[in-house]
């Protein structure tokens, strides 16, 4: 038996995120951007590293299930201003 999870209600406009941006610091703002354009969590971004960086993605294991996705380094992600 474990704790039940509860999904938050809440759904970030981009008004509201280029707002908390602005105010972040570099680190802050690295962080956040890297974990918008690769889609995972927070923590999964936070582990992400330049090794993880291999032939054109960033392959990031995932906490919860171990899964390891490769995302494609394309779009906003490969013109990014984002340093990992």
């Amino acid at each position: 038996m474990g704790h039940e999870e509860v999904g938050r209600g809440v759904y970030i406009e981009n008004d509201i995120y280029n707002l908390v941006r602005e105010c972040a610091g570099v680190k802050l703002r690295d962080a956040t951007d890297l974990t918008y354009l690769i889609g995972q969590r927070k923590g999964d971004a936070l582990k992400v590293s330049l090794t993880a960086l291999k032939d054109g993605a960033v392959c990031a294991q995932q906490n919860k299930d171990k899964a390891k996705p490769r995302i494609a380094i394309e779009g906003s992600l490969s013109s990014s201003s984002t340093a990992f």
